[in-house]
């Protein structure tokens, strides 16, 4: 009896794990709460997953397919790259059962250009030079969604402030708007462009009837 006890614990401890193989079994030990979750990396570096507020899924090697099992339900599955690339890979009601199009997550390889979440440093200046030299910055992107992105800005004049705005990978066009986080200053709109390198990022910025040029590097 103990043994078989044993075994039985053994197994309902498995089928909690995530699966490093997608061709091995996975086997939720409530079929009605849970389910299974392929994630396979197409791309040529290892990638991890998450869900919902950072919880942890699995691991992939470059080529390889991982499956973890989650939660029936709603959930946002984000996938971040070994060089810190991070973006949202699928979102939306996870069934019970297999094979939805939301239980079948991939990673492909993709242009600098399209993924620009990370540490950014440059510069903005006035137009009027007699105003003030050039201000440098340090701005981290977040890419919310494939057009949606925020993050935080490092402003070595002012202070910090926050942003929220819109990037569309297959132009460059890039848009936020900057919102200090303390003293009384207005939002401040940036518009620009990523080059088609993805190393390089420039465009003006305008608030009220003052405006200027920005200019950002990896």
């Amino acid at each position: 009896m103990r043994s078989f006890l044993s075994t039985l614990l053994l197994l309902v401890i498995t089928a909690c794990l995530p699966i490093a193989n997608a061709n091995a079994a996975c086997y939720p030990n409530d079929p009605s709460k849970f389910t299974c979750v392929d994630f396979e990396n197409q791309s040529s570096e290892p990638v991890a997953i998450t869900y919902d507020n950072g919880t942890y899924g699995c691991n992939t090697a470059a080529g390889t397919t991982c499956t973890f099992i989650v939660p029936i339900g709603q959930h946002t599955f984000v996938g971040r790259s070994s060089s810190g690339i991070e973006r949202v890979v699928g979102s939306g009601n996870v069934p019970a059962g297999c094979c939805q199009p939301i239980q079948k997550l991939k990673w492909t390889e993709t242009n600098k250009r399209s993924q620009i979440g990370g540490n950014w440093e440059g510069f903005y200046q006035y137009d009027d030079p007699e105003r003030q030299g050039a201000v440098n910055f340090t701005i981290t992107i977040q890419q919310l969604s494939s057009t949606s992105i925020s993050g935080t800005i490092n402003d070595s004049e002012i202070g910090s402030a926050n942003f929220i705005g819109s990037y569309d990978p297959n132009s460059g066009n890039i848009s936020w708007v900057k919102t200090y986080t303390s003293g009384n200053h207005h939002p401040v709109n940036y518009n620009g462009s990523v080059s088609s390198n993805g190393e390089n990022a420039s465009g003006r910025w305008q608030v009220g009837s003052y405006g200027g040029s920005w200019s950002v590097h990896r």
